[in-house]
């Protein structure tokens, strides 16, 4: 859980500006979706560590 905690934040920030755009847009019956894929494991998440 540690490794994907800026994945995870940055997909928080991702849902509440839906949220945010969502509760502005609504009283013109306008829909926001957001798409929110899951984490990957990948070379790229391979970074340096607080152990290292």
């Amino acid at each position: 859980p540690h490794l994907q905690s800026c994945y995870n934040a940055s997909k928080t920030g991702v849902i509440m500006l839906r949220m945010l755009f969502a509760s502005k847009l609504e009283h013109q019956n306008n829909r926001v979706n957001t798409s929110s894929p899951g984490y990957m494991d990948m070379s790229l998440n391979l970074g340096p560590t607080l152990d290292e």
